[in-house]
């Protein structure tokens, strides 16, 4: 289960600023498709300071082809204790990864 989260400013967030519980949600306003974008994705195809916005640009729905005012917003998964918050170390968001559902995230 993923709830939705506050990482910073939208103009702000930046690739590197995901983690491995993080997810972008992208709606396209003309079809209404949705889409969950895994962060490794973004780590491997972008620099870690690209800022998400600048991400935006290069989203296409796969659906219906738009490539413009498609919409996105960044979820995390809940950890252990019930949270989406930041763990205190890198070891837990690691470990945590095994209660992720692979197959629900795609491009």
């Amino acid at each position: 289960p993923y709830e939705p989260v506050t990482i910073g400013l939208k103009f702000q967030i930046r690739v590197e600023d995901l983690t491995a519980r993080d997810a972008m949600i992208v709606v396209c306003p003309h079809c209404h498709a949705r889409f969950t974008v895994a962060p490794h994705v973004l780590h491997e195809r972008y620099h870690p300071l690209k800022r998400l916005v600048d991400v935006e640009n290069d989203l296409t729905c796969k659906s219906c082809k738009a490539d413009e005012d498609l919409k996105w917003h960044i979820v995390r998964a809940k950890g252990p204790d019930g949270h989406a918050q930041r763990s205190p170390s890198h070891q837990v968001d690691q470990l945590w990864l095994i209660g992720v559902d692979w197959k629900s995230l795609r491009v």
